[in-house]
């Protein structure tokens, strides 16, 4: 299921009833650039595991900062979604666990430091 949820996110996930609320509640400081926000810009999910897919914008004029999208990977569990980010010790597991319908084996392979395949 893919939808596109422009929600924004105010930068230790915790579990919640979707990834995006999942995310919103994250921690992306040691990812966001002084002076901005995330923002989810899509959402993917397959079964139990999902991908958010964000940018991040300036916190006064809301424009997009130039910088590589943000792929973030969400679980699910019990009915409840928990976010997993680029640099956190189970990113590499939860990305190599991840669906070809949602992350083709070429698109994992751009996650330097994990081998996935």
């Amino acid at each position: 299921m893919s939808k596109d949820v422009g929600a924004r996110a105010t930068l230790a996930a915790v579990s919640f009833d979707t990834p995006a609320a999942a995310l919103a509640a994250g921690s992306l400081r040691a990812l966001a650039p002084i002076g901005t926000e995330f923002t989810v810009t899509t959402v993917e999910t397959a079964e139990d595991v999902g991908v958010l897919f964000g940018a991040f914008r300036n916190s006064t004029t809301h424009a997009i900062v130039p910088s590589e999208p943000v792929t973030v990977l969400g679980t699910k569990d019990g009915g409840r979604w928990a976010v997993v980010f680029p640099g956190e010790p189970t990113f590499c597991s939860t990305l190599q666990h991840t669906p070809e319908s949602l992350l083709t084996a070429t698109e994992k392979s751009y996650f330097i430091g994990c081998k996935v395949g």
